[in-house]
């Protein structure tokens, strides 16, 4: 399904704080001056990563209009008074589409100022105070605070307000919904910090948490990061180790709720907001990062999944299990908060080779080729007189054959798990050649993501991942079958029937 009008648009920009309009009102009754209350519950706690890193919340309050008189209602709510450009903004010369300044100071608002232009006016307002230098008149800091133990939220409570309007500013991006009419405003905090969960392909086609490969291959990725409501700067960070090599995104789909496509961004379009948005080895030490800018988390009007597709190639520098080649994910939003990195794991495998006589005695100058499952000859890059490893497709020296050392030992890395075949194809002086392939095959030992894996030869399990080949010496007869043995049974069946044909002969003659 192709994307939607609004998906095709560049991820560009930087989305402004989610916020919601609040009014903590109070009244002024002859010289006392009244103050209201404003009360943030479901609060998102400061949290702690693994890595170290801290994700500490931010709820700021700016006063952007003064409230000046009014008339108490029996409920103890307040109306009649007028707004009045803050001092701290009127400083700043700020303007709006939505109010204009009367000749006595006073505001008159747009007539069709309605909640949802509250909402456009106040992310369009905190943009304005961290352009121009407005600070908030109060932060969580100067709020008192109490934690729910159940679970991971608490209550945030700001005191003894001036009457105004305020701007609630959530460092964690979505937006807070709440009852401008009463005395003490209670917001209840909606938001969900945003989740990433990270996986990678298998040669099933399945998506998991590990995978084996081998150098040259391709390796596929998928992130789905789960975006909340007001998604506020949204960064994929990615981490590759050296053994991978990043191969470009391919594709981001946009699910809804109820897992519907709701956008898919490829080809031209998908370049062109790779070109603004794809920073490659950026100073953080990143593989890459991808800054999801404002013009495409603008429209995410709820909570949608964000589904990034990219790959990386094996190259030369992979480890061997046991050990793994990693991908590390994860994402950074609002004000330089980040969930934890949720990492992948691609095994790339080996093993050796010995050629021996009988007794034990090393052979060298065995000539082989390592067969793939499809029949195709391996290509290989001379390491040193002991090693070899894949060749990367195209790569300049490489080889379709080895040849054993004074040792009669080969190594072999860089492969993928899966069956092959070993190919004697030319013996040691005075040794016969072998008269069929040996058959290793290279598998996880368990399911486990410990990169531990078993080399069985000819159905023969080597746990020391070596296998070991025999030449041997002397004539070799022909086998059961051959043209050798086929033409015993030939010439031996001529003379049996000559012998015949004879003794029939002479009997006649005798008789």
């Amino acid at each position: 399904m192709k994307q939607l009008g609004k998906w095709k648009r560049l991820f560009a920009g930087i989305i402004a704080s989610a916020m919601v309009l609040t009014t903590g009102v109070s009244a002024m009754a002859d010289t006392k001056v009244e103050t209201g209350s404003i009360t943030i519950e479901n609060a998102v706690k400061d949290t702690t990563n693994t890595d170290g890193t801290k994700n500490e919340y931010n709820y700021s309050l700016y006063r952007v209009f003064d409230f000046e008189g009014s008339t108490v209602s029996a409920n103890g709510n307040y109306s009649n008074g007028v707004y009045k450009l803050s001092s701290k903004w009127a400083g700043k010369n700020f303007k709006s589409g939505y109010f204009t300044v009367n000749a006595d100071g006073t505001l008159k608002f747009a007539e069709s100022f309605n909640t949802e232009d509250a909402a456009k006016f106040a992310k369009e307002a905190i943009e304005y105070a961290k352009n121009n230098g407005i600070s908030p008149d109060l932060t969580k800091a100067d709020a008192t605070s109490r934690k729910n133990v159940n679970d991971k939220t608490e209550k945030i409570v700001f005191n003894a307000l001036p009457l105004g309007y305020y701007l609630v500013d959530s460092s964690v991006g979505a937006a807070l919904a709440l009852d401008t009419t009463a005395k003490d405003v209670v917001i209840r905090e909606k938001n969900e910090v945003p989740t990433l969960d990270k996986k990678v392909k298998d040669d099933a086609g399945n998506w998991g948490d590990t995978n084996d490969s081998g150098i040259g291959k391709t390796v596929e990725f998928r992130v789905t990061i789960h975006a909340k409501k007001g998604a506020e700067k949204y960064v994929l960070h990615d981490n590759m180790s050296k053994g991978l090599s990043f191969n470009g995104i391919s594709k981001i789909d946009i699910i809804g709720k109820n897992g519907d496509t709701i956008g898919v961004m490829e080809g031209d379009d998908l370049k062109k907001a790779l070109d603004a948005s794809l920073k490659l080895n950026p100073s953080d030490e990143d593989t890459f990062d991808l800054d999801c800018k404002q013009t495409c988390l603008d429209f995410i009007s709820d909570d949608v999944d964000i589904v990034v597709y990219y790959s990386a190639v094996v190259n030369e520098e992979a480890l061997i299990a046991p050990d793994e080649n990693t991908n590390d994910a994860r994402l950074e939003y609002g004000d330089g908060h980040f969930t934890e990195w949720d990492q992948t794991k691609t095994y790339v495998y080996a093993f050796d080779l010995h050629k021996f006589a009988e007794g034990k005695e090393n052979l060298a100058d065995a000539r082989f080729a390592l067969i793939s499952e499809n029949g195709v000859s391996v290509n290989l890059i001379k390491k040193d007189d002991n090693n070899y490893r894949v060749a990367k497709a195209g790569e300049a020296g490489a080889v379709t054959d080895f040849v054993t050392n004074e040792n009669g030992m080969i190594n072999i890395s860089g492969l993928d798990a899966g069956e092959y075949a070993l190919k004697e194809l030319e013996a040691p002086s005075g040794y016969n050649k072998l008269d069929k392939p040996v058959k290793v095959v290279i598998k996880r030992k368990n399911e486990k993501a410990d990169g531990k894996y078993l080399v069985i030869e000819n159905d023969q399990e080597k746990p020391d991942h070596k296998v070991d080949i025999e030449n041997l010496t002397g004539a070799v007869l022909p086998s059961t079958g051959g043209m050798g043995t086929t033409m015993f049974y030939i010439v031996g069946g001529f003379l049996i029937v000559c012998a015949f044909v004879t003794f029939i002969v002479r009997r006649n003659t005798v008789d």
